[in-house]
């Protein structure tokens, strides 16, 4: 009986904690259901009834945090948000009874966004919705009556710093810069005769100005800061597209900026926080661009910004919102330079754009094309490349102010003219076939007070020459001008240019006889080997023509040559690059390790042949593995070129077109395999390549070919023409292969 007493004790006491439970779940999801204007009221209802209490307005807030959406409102200092849970805050809600006139105001500092543009005030929310971001820091402060007699105080519990010090009136909580979440807030609202202490409630990294530039055949460059380069000096690549902004500042806003792009002018809004102004894939330049702050930021800083212009190098110093660069010049923006400082402790600006007010134009008359468009500006008018004469040309100027272009040519077989033209008069002949070999352009009036007029020719055998300017001559006497080029400098400005006069004027050694050319030096003497003239690299053969200008020598060494003294070899032999054996048949060459070292020391470029025994596509094979085993073993960057040797031997006497064609399908296959394809070519001689290797696919090949003769008469295409093999160089005993390179490597 006991027994059973028990159990149904038992069974009561279980029943009525079930009971507890129930009514404890439905009190909760009815607390749940309660709206948010009876869940504000319930808590100011609470207030008033607290007549102990001093009457005071209130303050109220709510969070949005990660994984639990919206919390309740709680006021007056309690905390809102989570801790110790590694949960983030992204977004909240705050405002205050209406007690006392006035508002609540505040913003946030968003992960990937920072400070939010506008303040949010009296419940609005700040931060995001459905996005996942964390709040990094807030500010809070009052408005109206209410911030006459009251001070708001708020703190917040950041990730891995825990409850930072209290902040007020609007200074930061949180950190920027450090990527730490918020994850808790607590608000609360003070009388202004009793203060409490604040301090330590933020943590900041320096601010931070981040700039790119997107440049022509490079796209887009890593960010710089605060004052750096960014776009490139000295390599004539035009910057395409910009973008900046501002990191880690304790301050709201940003930087803006608009480019002026060529063809197309000031773009038509404002770009910011790393959005692109210019274009990407249009080929079009920078030609101007200004910048500005906006926002609070802009109240502490000023920004600073020049450019350097295509001619005209560095101009001055830009800052907010004035024009930096040229307008109505045409000239490409390369360089940019951006930074921030604080009001009242900048530099002073100025000079930084170019606006002409006058424009040069001009045409030119060219053998079998007849006259061509007018263009101006430093635009190129003529041909290159084509060995079309010059034969006229007329110039003419548009400004506002006074004045006359004069030019006068130098005319083959006739002269200087007898008087100088002007105005888009003709300068030189019509009809008569006679080539403009020099020519002198300058200003006169207030045209030449205010403008220099430079202007540079394309001559036949030097190519461009120097800038000329204000009347000098221009050109290479006996030689044909081609094409030129004319521009005007604003005098102020000339300084600023980096056109190079040098060379603008040459009195040449070299002439033309029975459709060759030559070179004779001070003595007379016809030159019949390497010489260097104007910074370039000519070939003259025995006979004393010129096989090419701007060519490389390049020579060719193995075992044969023993050790070699490289270091001479470099100082006196006048070699711009070396080809190096790897190998005879697929046994490594003996001298090649200590060769390959020399090179890479002395950075001589190189490149390198491997000679064939092979007899079939198989062994073609072999010889490329042994090739690409030399390539790793000596890590090498042969940019000269990777060559297949192939002549007749003892083991290749008998093989013809279709042997060779199996052989070399084998070897190319590896290479190409393995990423060499587009730099593996073959070496031979002429009477191998027109007999034994005598194909399309074959000649296709061949790069690379030796002929012991004064020309190459080899019909097929080439780079190089090895034209000796008995020629001697300083630093190597014995004789030496030497070869004409006709393109850069």
């Amino acid at each position: 009986m006991l027994l059973s007493i028990s159990v149904y004790a038992e069974e009561n006491e279980v029943q009525e904690q079930e009971n507890i439970e129930i009514e404890k779940k439905n009190i909760d999801e009815n607390e749940e259901n309660i709206s948010v204007d009876e869940e504000k009221e319930e808590i100011i209802e609470e207030e008033k009834n607290d007549a102990e209490k001093e009457v005071i307005p209130s303050i109220f807030y709510k969070a949005h945090v990660q994984d639990y959406g919206w919390q309740k409102y709680v006021s007056n200092g309690s905390m809102s948000g989570t801790s110790h849970q590694s949960k983030r805050m992204e977004a909240f809600q705050i405002y205050i009874d209406k007690k006392l006139e006035g508002s609540i105001l505040y913003k946030s500092h968003i992960q990937d966004i920072g400070w939010e543009d506008n303040w949010k005030k009296d419940d609005e929310l700040t931060g995001t919705s459905h996005q996942s971001k964390r709040l990094e820091a807030i500010r809070i402060k009052l408005t109206g009556k209410i911030s006459e007699e009251y001070d708001v105080y708020y703190r917040v519990h950041a990730q891995d710093y825990g409850w930072l010090g209290w902040a007020k009136n609007g200074e930061i909580a949180g950190s920027i810069g450090y990527s730490k979440r918020l994850e808790a807030i607590e608000i609360k609202l003070i009388k202004k005769e009793n203060p409490e202490k604040t301090g330590n409630s933020y943590r900041v990294k320096k601010t931070e100005l981040r700039y790119q530039s997107h440049i022509q055949s490079i796209g887009w460059q890593g960010r710089v800061k605060n004052g750096e380069l960014s776009g490139t000096s000295g390599k004539s690549l035009r910057i395409e597209a910009f973008k900046a902004n501002i990191s880690y500042s304790i301050y709201s806003g940003n930087i803006r900026y608009m480019s002026y792009v060529q063809g197309k002018g000031w773009e038509t809004s404002w770009k910011t926080k790393n959005t692109l102004s210019g274009t990407e894939k249009q080929s079009k330049q920078l030609e101007a661009i200004k910048m500005e702050l906006y926002g609070e930021i802009s109240e502490y800083f000023d920004v600073y910004y020049r450019v350097h212009v295509r001619d005209y190098g560095w101009l001055g110093w830009a800052k907010n919102g004035e024009v930096a660069g040229n307008i109505d010049t045409s000239f490409r923006i390369e360089g940019i330079q951006v930074k921030l400082v604080k009001k009242g402790e900048g530099e002073a600006t100025g000079n930084s754009y170019i606006e002409k007010n006058a424009k040069i134009y001009y045409s030119s008359h060219v053998e079998n094309l007849g006259d061509l468009k007018e263009v101006c500006d430093g635009v190129t008018s003529g041909t290159t490349g084509k060995s079309l004469r010059m034969e006229a040309l007329n110039v003419k100027i548009d400004s506002k102010f006074t004045g006359d272009v004069l030019y006068e040519s130098y005319i083959e077989d006739l002269g200087w003219e007898s008087s100088w033209k002007k105005n888009n008069e003709m300068s030189g002949t019509s009809h008569e076939s006679k080539a403009l070999n020099l020519i002198k352009i300058k200003l006169s009036g207030e045209l030449a007070d205010n403008y220099d007029i430079y202007y540079r020719v394309h001559s036949e055998v030097y190519g461009w020459l120097g800038w000329a300017k204000n009347g000098e001559v221009a050109g290479a006497t006996n030689y044909d001008i081609q094409a030129i080029q004319i521009k005007l400098y604003l005098k102020k400005d000339t300084e600023k240019n980096s056109l190079s006069t040098k060379n603008h004027y040459v009195v040449t050694g070299f002439y033309k006889e029975n459709g060759y050319t030559y070179y004779k030096d001070k003595k007379g003497n016809n030159a019949n080997d390497w010489i260097t003239i104007m910074n370039e690299k000519y070939f003259f053969n025995s006979q004393g023509v010129m096989i090419g200008r701007n060519v490389k020598k390049v020579i060719d060494v193995s075992a044969w040559q023993k050790d070699i003294d490289w270091d001479t070899v470099k100082k006196y032999g006048s070699v711009d690059g070396v080809i190096l054996r790897i190998g005879a048949g697929c046994e490594e060459d003996t001298k090649l390790e200590r060769n390959i070292k020399e090179l890479k020391r002395l950075n001589i470029p190189y490149g390198i042949y491997v000679y064939s025994y092979a007899e079939n596509y198989n062994e073609g094979k072999e010889y490329a593995n042994f090739t690409i085993d030399m390539l790793k073993k000596y890590s090498m960057n042969p940019t000269i070129g990777i060559f297949f040797d192939l002549e007749s031997n003892k083991y290749t006497k008998n093989l013809g077109v279709s042997e060779y064609t199996n052989i070399v399908k084998g070897y190319m296959e590896v290479m190409a395999n393995s990423g060499y394809g587009l730099n593996t070519k073959i070496y031979t001689y002429k009477n191998y390549a027109d007999t034994s290797l005598n194909s399309d696919y074959l000649r296709n090949q061949i790069t690379w070919i030796a002929q012991y003769n004064h020309f190459c008469t080899y019909s097929g295409s080439y780079v190089g023409w090895q034209y000796s093999s008995t020629k001697t160089v300083p630093g190597i005993s014995g004789n030496v292969d030497v070869s004409v390179w006709f393109v850069s490597f």
